[in-house]
């Protein structure tokens, strides 16, 4: 048979490609590789892993998490909130990790809301992320409450805060005056009571003091007075001092009673 035939013969170059490949053949038979036995190491380093993966490390060098609502449109659905990664190249963490079975669900969840400070916006805010972790809310150690507080779901979220048993640092910041506007720092202090008292109990049940809560609240100035900012710096600070003494004072007196 002439060459230039035999050439042409039908696969012939389909076997004289499959010859000179250098490209690694796909088996699709089952997988020979081996799992990693993850759960046999040592809890002291699953611990340290699991912080590594959960653990949202801002510029600063902080443990912070800012959560940000996610309201999905025609659908009576509670608010979902996520972890927002922002613009930065800080870590994220991954909270998928929980899921992956059980006993990793039961040994990552209380790092996770034990080692993050969480961000949220508002009374609202605080109210949808408690409800939405459920039991997990006993882990959580700082929470960050910002830009309004003023709200009608101010006592529903202090009610779910009061389960919080392992809080040591609420923070209060305000973006723009909204803490109970008008209101001098007497009756910020009443009606800061008013919305707040079963956490501010709790935390006294809990520890045996009935003031205990004063010292895990932590209040930026510009909550406490709006009338605070003076470009006489001394005279501010004099008006700041004052109504930050006159706020806990009141506060302090109504939870002795």
């Amino acid at each position: 048979m002439p060459k230039s035939e035999a050439a042409s013969e039908p696969g012939s170059d389909r076997k004289r490609r499959k010859l000179f490949s250098t490209e690694p053949e796909v088996s699709h038979g089952p997988s020979d590789i081996s799992h990693f036995p993850f759960l046999q190491l040592p809890g002291e380093l699953r611990n340290q892993i699991y912080e590594y993966a959960l653990a949202k490390i801002d510029h600063l060098g902080r443990h912070f998490i800012c959560l940000k609502a996610v309201v999905k449109k025609n659908r009576r659905v509670t608010a979902r909130y996520f972890m927002e990664a922002g613009e930065s190249s800080d870590p994220v963490p991954a909270p998928r990790l929980l899921g992956v079975n059980k006993q990793i669900r039961g040994e990552a969840t209380p790092i996770l809301y034990s080692v993050n400070t969480f961000g949220v916006k508002g009374m609202k805010g605080l109210l949808n992320f408690l409800s939405q972790i459920g039991p997990s809310r006993a882990w959580l150690k700082d929470i960050w409450i910002h830009e309004t507080h003023q709200s009608r779901h101010a006592y529903a979220a202090y009610n779910l805060l009061a389960q919080c048993t392992r809080l040591t640092h609420l923070k209060i910041n305000c973006d723009e005056p909204d803490f109970y506007t008008d209101a001098n720092s007497f009756d910020l202090a009443k009606c800061f009571y008013r919305d707040a008292h079963p956490w501010l109990e709790a935390v006294g049940a809990a520890t045996g003091d009935k003031i205990g809560a004063l010292d895990i609240l932590d209040i930026d100035d510009e909550c406490i007075t709006e009338g605070a900012w003076s470009h006489d710096r001394d005279g501010r600070c004099a008006q700041v001092d004052d109504a930050r003494e006159l706020f806990f004072a009141q506060l302090k007196d109504l939870l002795d009673r």
